[in-house]
């Protein structure tokens, strides 16, 4: 991160501080860079809960010379964030978004009654801030008065593991995270205590419903609000909030309406514009976009209803073709990821055969896994094969690697 930032002639704000800060610092300097070094146990005793505006104001009094001094440079008039992502798909690549871009796409959230959800709330975030999602929803939540709780990093569980014990979580009323996040969470429900929590923020556009019945077991009277976007759409492309009563057998697939920042268009197989309902490619355009010429084709599929709202069928490239039909592995992979004695899974295609990949519980054998595959499954969507795996390969992010 810092050699990206060094390479776009960014200044550079590191935190916590690191043991090489001192050598850092004296590569920035002949570049005419600043590299400011702090730590994040200056704003609270726990280290992990803090507001954004307390750190600005950290910031841009070390770049001035230190808390002495009564004058203060800014430390972020013309500069940008740079994501590392890993990708599903291809190649990894190199995202910078400018921090105007971010502050347009959020004051017109906050124009739209987009984040009315987060006013106030002491929300905790599952992401970590160098992931696009993450530092999305940490600014977003910042914007609208929010206390942040990021995870603590010791569970072996991940973040969720972090729900489960630790300093002030009892008073935590919102969670945000990605579906991969929210299926553990689901499973894991009868360990977590959230007397408070009312809100729940799923990146990702859109959430498998057997994940969210479990999940509202546990808060039957929470909001959910579902997101799109990608890391080059800072900070979301569409937005949609669901209010309790939540219904059995609610469908939980529309993202909701496009933020008035970015224009969202589909493309048909000809790059016509789609008609509602009609499936194709999700194009995002405006200047907020981080792309060339300020128009993303993003390789995803999906559809907008009458209403105006998107629908997000899968990726381009991850379908399995299988006797003629278009099989979507997200949906697979989310059917069977709900299934007893499935821990985890990954669906591929093979010589026009489905194979299901899967950590499996202790115990199951793949008689009984294949059965209870197809009480759930249709009969086409049924794996040709079972193979068993100690983990499935995921990016930092928790989504599926298909290469």
């Amino acid at each position: 991160m810092f050699w990206s930032s060094v390479l776009a002639g960014l200044d550079v704000l590191l935190i916590p501080a690191q043991k090489r800060s001192g050598q850092l610092s004296a590569i920035a300097a002949p570049l005419g860079l600043r590299a400011v070094f702090s730590d994040v146990a200056d704003l609270a005793p726990a280290g992990s809960v803090f507001r954004l505006d307390d750190l600005l104001e950290m910031a841009e009094r070390e770049a001035a010379g230190g808390a002495g001094t009564d004058t203060c440079t800014p430390l972020f008039d013309d500069a940008a964030f740079v994501f590392q992502t890993s990708g599903t798909e291809g190649e990894p690549k190199t995202v910078r978004c400018e921090y105007w871009q971010f502050a347009k796409v959020i004051d017109a959230m906050l124009a739209a009654g987009a984040l009315e959800h987060a006013r106030g709330r002491q929300a905790f975030i599952s992401q970590p801030l160098v992931h696009s999602y993450g530092l999305s929803v940490f600014l977003e939540y910042c914007a609208a008065g929010a206390t942040i709780v990021l995870p603590a990093g010791r569970s072996a569980l991940g973040p969720v593991g972090d729900l489960m014990t630790g300093e002030g979580i009892a008073e935590i009323d919102a969670v945000e995270g990605v579906p991969f996040f929210w299926s553990q969470f689901a499973k894991l429900r009868s360990k977590i205590h959230l007397p408070r929590l009312r809100h729940l923020g799923v990146g990702g556009g859109r959430l498998d419903p057997g994940v969210m019945q479990g999940v509202l077991e546990l808060v039957p009277n929470a909001t959910v609000s579902v997101r799109y976007g990608l890391t080059e759409t800072p900070s979301v492309a569409t937005h949609k909030l669901y209010t309790p009563p939540h219904e059995q057998g609610r469908e939980w697939r529309s993202s909701g309406r496009v933020i008035p920042a970015y224009d969202v268009v589909i493309r048909a197989e000809d790059s016509a514009v789609a008609a509602p309902g009609e499936e194709g490619e999700i194009v995002v355009s405006g200047d907020c976009v981080s792309a060339p010429d300020g128009v993303l084709r993003t390789g995803d599929l999906g559809y907008f209803d009458a209403r105006g709202e998107l629908f997000v069928t899968g990726r381009r490239s991850a379908f399995i073709k299988r006797r003629g039909y278009r099989l979507s592995p997200e949906f697979i992979e989310a059917v069977a990821g709900t299934c007893d004695g499935i821990l985890d899974c990954r669906a591929r295609g093979c010589d026009d055969r489905l194979i299901l990949e899967v950590v499996a519980a202790p115990g199951r054998s793949d008689r009984e896994l294949l059965a209870a595959l197809r009480e759930q499954l249709p009969d086409t969507m049924v794996p040709d094969m079972l193979e068993r795996v100690e983990q499935i390969p995921r990016t930092y992010s928790g989504k599926i690697k298909r290469s």
